[in-house]
């Protein structure tokens, strides 16, 4: 696989990832966006809020900081070295 298609791939995973989990969190009215929710609670049994909350924040931060670089090219010049 070549480098500069890597991301395009990891793209295309996420995004039929997303199709099949709200295809089968539908019949419990539930979206792809419940998912991560979902699956702290489950792995975090006796988990309250403010901890899920605290989870939650930093999956958000490093999502920011990936797209953060991802706009600025910076992510491909990392990824050069890989």
């Amino acid at each position: 696989m070549q480098k500069d298609r890597f991301g395009k791939h990891i793209s295309l995973i996420y995004r039929y990832s997303q199709i099949f989990f709200n295809s089968e969190l539908k019949k419990y009215n539930l979206g792809s966006g419940q998912y991560i929710f979902l699956v702290n609670l489950f792995k975090n049994n006796g988990i309250n809020q403010e901890q899920l909350s605290d989870i939650v924040m930093k999956m958000i931060n490093v999502l920011i900081i990936y797209i953060l670089l991802t706009r600025q090219n910076l992510l491909k010049l990392i990824c050069l070295g890989c």
